[in-house]
């Protein structure tokens, strides 16, 4: 997110009287941002850089639900959830082995690597 972008739904600066989302190095501006874009990572906001990866289970990827196993947040100890609302249902793959090591995880997309 560039500091240059104004969010009318921050709360505004104690010191400034702008909104959070301007250019204010205070530690109130700051920490103010940091939980309001903790807050906004919404299932459509990650959705938009998620990237779907052919061995993921459908509808995601080509693998058949038949084939599905345990989903990621059912245990798998290479699965980091994320912070905030968003860790009910995303998270980050840890594992080196799978296709979806590094990236944002949709906790159903499943995983062939599963541990």
């Amino acid at each position: 997110m560039t500091e240059d972008v104004i969010v009318e739904e921050w709360p505004r600066c104690d010191v400034t009287g702008k909104y959070c989302g301007t250019p204010c190095a205070c530690d109130s501006c700051k920490k103010n941002r940091e939980e309001f874009e903790i807050t906004a990572l919404t299932g459509e906001a990650l959705w938009v850089v998620c990237q779907p990866m052919p061995t993921d289970y459908e509808p995601w990827g080509y693998r058949s639900n038949a084939e599905r196993g345990p989903d990621c947040s059912c245990g798998c100890r290479w699965f980091h959830v994320l912070e905030g609302r968003a860790g009910m249902d995303w998270g980050i793959c840890g594992n080196p082995a799978s296709e979806r090591a590094g990236l944002l995880t949709f906790e159903h997309m499943g995983c062939e690597d599963f541990e």
